[in-house]
């Protein structure tokens, strides 16, 4: 049998593996000083791997010798260990720096394993040095060293591992006194404490430093060092002395005379050879120290006289030494010493402040005075000559000080034959000493003079009222002598004007001034304002108070204006001095022949329009007029000057904001040339008017100017014409003068051509300034239609005037003259020979300017008798227009007098009085010549040498020169301003306005208005219904007195100026104070008698008044004298 089994086993493989790490020794392989020391521990940490596992032990050794194990532990899932106790010294000892650490384990399979690791590590030691080189530089404190607050250095170096950065540690007595910081400089580690108290250390117990400095590593090692440093102390004294200067300590006066020794002694630290200054009177003397019998002392000779004149008599010593340390010492010493001497001096002072004496100082007594000095006393004798005279006098106290004076007449010291004083003092003492003491003094003596003359004024020729008026410059020239010289002022004095002018160099040796003169200073004042004078005035000085003045009068001559206009209507201005101003040049030809005179009025909706700003109505309602001074103007009574630059209504509303009086409603007030004043409240003043309103005004103003100006036949054959249109022709009405009314009547209506009706026409019978004070502004503007049918009305035979006033362009279709004359035809316009100005009131286009130029052109002679006149202020209208209208009439003229006494003749003179009888000149013969010819064969001169003052006296002498006949002059005014003035009015209705001043008013023939406005005047009404106009009674505090001449039935007394038209008969006894009628002559007081009217034939008007004061004004009033509103 067989048999056999079998089995199977399996196995396994089992195999074994070890790994170990040293990872630090020490903590960073490095042993440092402290860790290497005997006994110190140290510790290895590790880890392992392989199969080693935790409990496993890790033998580390040394030079192969065990020196610590350690025991594997699971620290989270990683296997380390740490031998901790392991001997640093054995590790610093070693022959090789380094550690082996060894692992070995086994199995129970037999397996065994092992590992090992061997890591180096380092040993690491730290040393330091330091050193102190100085203290205070030199190891000396010396005495500033020493010094509370006084600061020193100490210095030193360091080695070893101490580096830049670091810090030493300073201490005295073991305190710490300060720390220095090490630096680099250039590879040698130095230090520096700069702070250090230098007192501290001169108060040390042991003069002695110690330094120290400290340091570490990063592997925790340590070093220190110090060193001591000794010191010392070092200080310098001095000392000195004066000995008595002389045995006695006491300079007499030989002494004084002769050379002293002054010694003294030294002490301290003092050495022979240092420096000894000794200081006398200020002044210093140096010495050195010697040594004399084991004893150091200075010795120095000096002037007696120096220490007996000394101020103060004392002297003073110093010393000054120094060492080696720095150290300095220093020593005084003062000692007084006695002088017995006897010293006299004496000054004088300037004779005045300057030491001049003027002419002045030399009428008056002169106080001489001086000092004295030395030993002079009070009481002591002072002689003083002055040009061999002895004036004595005695020292006395002046100022505080001693010193002299003496009076002395300014006279004898500026008659001196010597210019100069002489002083003595003398004084003694009871030692039998004596001192004289002398002065000189020199002075100077001045004068002044000066003279002026006035040699020139215009070259001789009379001033003329032109260049017065046009401030024009007048040469003045005159001559300057005496002690006058270049640059000095020359006043000339004009009444309160003056001029400054310097003085030249005229050449030849000569001064001399010329100066410009405004024309306007030259007022006359003497030989009735026919003469005045410049005064000359020069006065001068000098530095020493002399001044000098010199005078010089030269009379001049001013005349004004001899002007005669022609026969048209002038305007004739005065200049500022007195004028000889006549209206016209010969009788005006009177022509009794047909007239149209027609005028064409826009009353457009334009003409609605404000036309004037309230600065402008400001004028107009103060009524200022040609003439007038606008300087000046009148607020709530009080006066203020305004400037003359801007429009007098601006600069009105400018004051009146500036004295904040715009909510006052203020009254303001304007004085005119002529004394009228005008008044206005504020508010009303800024009340404007529109264009038509303006344009009516000045429309029913020339109306009167024409009715004023025309005999009655000549109105009765003149027609007057007014027209109107806006967008079209309102019809054209024809107004005659109607005598009995005196005013000019509708009496027939042109409808034809009419394509208007916004303005109904007049009513016949009505007047012409009703009519337009009707007229209403609407609509556009149309120049065609109006001018061809108011030229269709023309008649060629007629003398035809046309006026056309519009305030802008034609807007209906626009406008072509050209038209106007094709359907008029050139040569029918031609034919009627008219007169024709068109006036554009305050257009603001120019093609309305030129469509208003165009209508002009259909009159003749344009540029002459027809124009275009640009109104661009609408207040200026009225004045433009009366102009226009008095050319028409001819001889109407407007005459302005100056600021002086003026003759006005509003017609021509009679020539009859200057020897043509028949009253015309001879052709050829100027009125003017023919005058002076008459004057010069009167006075028996020739023509040539007649002036403005003769013609001035022979027609105030030869008042029948303005007696011409009724109807040959014309309508008239005349102002004749400031000035004692005579007015003649002649012929027609004049209005005559005296102005300021003694006036004559001859009206002349003519209804004529006589205004008496200011001044003693004397009115003559002349033929004619006249008005005396008294408008002086409203200046109620100023005496004056007017004459009345020749009171006609017709005349009337105008009272307007201090009754109002709510005013009757009470009104006026009240104001009348008084009312006396002897031998037929009339005086009337009002105002408590301070003015009066005389009217000297009022007996031969009215025989029958007489009675009391109430009765003559009662009868006077109710036969309708007086022009009242309520007694017509």
């Amino acid at each position: 049998n067989s048999a056999s089994a079998e089995d199977t086993q399996a196995y396994e493989e089992k195999t074994l593996s070890a790994q170990v790490d040293i990872t630090a020794v020490a903590g960073d392989n490095v042993l440092n000083a402290d860790e290497s020391k005997d006994g110190a521990k140290v510790s290895i940490t590790g880890t392992v791997g392989g199969d080693v596992k935790a409990g496993d032990t890790v033998t580390l050794t040394v030079d192969g010798k065990e020196i610590g194990t350690a025991t594997v532990v699971d620290n989270g899932g990683k296997l380390e260990w740490t031998a901790t106790d392991i001997d640093g010294h054995v590790l610093a000892n070693a022959s090789k720096d380094d550690v082996t650490a060894i692992v070995s384990i086994k199995d129970s399979y037999g397996n065994s394993a092992s590992a090992e690791d061997t890591q180096a590590y380092e040993e690491k030691t730290l040393s330091a040095q330091v050193d102190i080189t100085a203290v205070a530089g030199d190891n000396v404190l010396n005495a500033d060293e020493s010094k509370d607050g006084a600061k020193v250095s100490i210095t030193g170096t360091v080695g070893g591992d101490v580096k830049a950065g670091d810090t030493v540690t300073l201490t005295v007595d073991s305190k710490e006194i300060g720390t220095a910081t090490v630096v680099d400089n250039g590879g040698k580690l130095e230090w520096t404490a700069t702070d250090i108290d230098g007192h501290v250390l001169a108060n040390a117990s042991k003069d002695d430093v110690t330094a120290t400095v400290s340091i570490k590593d990063s592997y925790g090692n340590t070093a220190s060092a110090t060193d001591n440093q000794a010191y010392e102390e070092k200080t310098l004294s001095a000392s000195v002395t004066i000995d008595g200067v002389t045995a006695d300590n006491i300079i007499n006066e030989k002494e004084a005379t002769e050379t002293i020794t002054l010694h003294g002694t030294v002490g301290g630290d003092v050495k022979v050879g240092d420096e000894v200054t000794i200081t006398v009177d200020g002044k210093h003397y140096k010495t050195s120290v010697t040594e004399n019998d084991g004893q150091l002392g200075w010795a120095l000779p000096v002037d007696g006289s120096v220490l007996a004149h000394a101020k103060v008599d004392q002297i003073q010593a110093h010393v000054s030494i120094k060492d080696n340390y720095g150290n300095t010492a220093e020593a005084n010493a003062e000692h007084d010493y006695t002088v017995k001497t006897l010293d006299a001096s004496i000054t004088i002072d300037d004779v005045t402040s300057d030491n001049v004496i003027s002419k002045e100082e030399a009428a008056n007594d002169i106080l001489l005075h001086g000092q004295v000095g030395g030993d002079v006393k009070l009481g002591d004798t002072v002689v003083i000559t002055v040009d061999g005279h002895d004036y004595q006098t005695k020292v006395i106290e002046r100022n505080g000080q001693l010193g002299w004076q003496v009076e002395v007449a300014g006279s004898v010291l500026a008659n001196a034959t010597a210019d100069k004083i002489h002083a003595v003092v003398k004084i003694s003492d009871k030692a039998g000493n004596t001192e004289t003491a002398t002065a000189d003094h020199d002075y100077k003596v001045t004068d002044l003079n000066v003279t002026i003359t006035v040699d020139s004024i215009n070259d001789g020729k009379a001033i003329t009222g032109e260049e017065h008026d046009n401030n024009n410059p007048i040469t003045v020239t005159g001559s300057v002598g005496g002690d006058a010289k270049v640059g000095d002022t020359v006043t000339l004095q004009l009444g309160d004007k003056s001029v400054d002018v310097k003085v030249e160099d005229q050449g030849n040796g000569k001064l001399g001034y010329t100066a410009q003169v405004p024309g306007s200073y030259f007022e006359p004042n003497q030989n009735h304002g026919f003469s005045g004078d410049v005064h000359a005035t020069i006065t001068i000085s000098d530095t020493y108070g002399n001044s000098a003045s010199a005078v010089d009068d030269k009379p001049y001559d001013g005349y004004g204006r001899v002007e005669i206009g022609g026969n048209d209507s002038n305007i004739i201005d005065g200049t500022g001095y007195n004028d000889i101003l006549v209206g016209d040049s010969s009788p005006v030809e009177i022509k009794i022949e047909p007239k149209t005179i027609s005028f064409i009025l826009d009353i457009s909706g334009s003409m609605a329009t404000a036309g004037e700003t309230s600065i402008q109505a400001m004028a107009r309602h103060l009524d200022i007029a040609k003439g007038d001074d606008l300087s000046k103007v009148i607020i709530n009574d009080k006066e203020y000057s305004i400037s003359t630059n801007g429009e007098f209504g601006q600069e009105v509303i400018n004051l009146v904001a500036s004295l904040g009086l715009i909510s006052q409603n203020p009254t303001i007030s304007f004085t005119h040339a002529s004394g009228i004043v005008s008044s206005v409240s504020f508010n009303d003043s800024i009340v404007t008017e529109s264009r038509l309103e303006l344009a009516k005004d000045a429309l029913i103003e020339t109306l009167h100017i024409l009715e004023d100006s025309y005999t009655e036949e000549q109105l009765a054959i003149t027609t007057f014409n007014l027209a109107t249109f806006s967008s079209g022709y309102m019809g054209t009405t024809s107004f005659k003068y109607d005598p009995e009314s005196k005013q000019l009547i509708a009496q027939e209506y042109h409808d034809k051509g009419v394509n208007d009706y916004s303005t109904p026409p007049p009513v016949l019978g009505d007047s012409m300034t009703e009519y337009v004070n009707s007229l209403k502004p609407s609509n556009a503007t149309d120049y065609d239609i109006v001018l061809e049918n108011v030229l269709a009305l023309l008649k060629p035979e007629d003398d035809n005037t046309l006026f056309f006033l519009s305030d802008g362009e034609d807007t209906v279709g626009g406008f072509n003259v050209q038209d106007v004359i094709n359907k008029l035809g050139a040569d029918d316009i031609k034919q009627l020979n008219l007169r024709l100005v068109s006036m554009g009131m305050a257009v603001d286009t120019e093609a309305a300017k030129h469509q208003l130029e165009a209508i002009a052109h259909l009159g003749r002679d344009y540029g002459e008798t027809s124009h275009y006149i640009d109104v661009t202020n609408m207040n200026d209208l009225k004045e433009q227009l009366g102009i226009e209208a008095q050319k028409i009439v001819g001889g109407g003229d407007t005459i302005y007098g100056s600021s002086h006494s003026d003759i006005l003749f509003g017609d021509f003179m009679n020539y009859a009085v200057l020897g043509y009888p028949d009253g015309h000149l001879p052709d050829g013969l100027k009125p003017e010549d023919a005058l002076k010819n008459m004057i010069a064969k009167d006075a028996g001169k020739t023509v040539s040498e007649v002036n403005e003052k003769d013609i001035f006296d022979y027609i105030e002498s030869h008042p029948e020169l303005s007696e011409i006949p009724d109807i040959q002059g014309g309508a008239d005014k005349l102002y004749g301003n400031e000035g004692d003035d005579i007015l003649y009015g002649q012929s027609k209705s004049d209005t005559l306005v005296g102005g300021q001043g003694d006036d004559i008013l001859n009206g002349g023939s003519g209804d004529d208005i006589l205004v008496a406005d200011q001044g003693n005047d004397i009115l003559v009404g002349g033929k004619g219904d006249d008005v005396f106009k008294l408008d002086f009674l409203a200046k109620v505090d100023e005496s004056a007195t007017v004459i009345i001449k020749d009171l006609d039935s017709g005349d009337h007394l105008d009272l307007s100026s201090i009754l109002t038209k709510d005013n009757g008969l009470d009104t006026l006894l009240q104001q009348v104070s008084s009312a006396k009628i002897e031998d037929g002559k009339l005086d009337l007081g009002f105002h408590d008698d301070k003015q009066h009217v005389v009217i000297e034939n009022l007996g031969s008007v009215y025989p029958d008044v007489s009675g009391s004061t109430n009765d003559i004004v009662t009868s006077l009033y109710n036969q309708h004298l007086f022009d009242l509103p309520n007694n017509s």
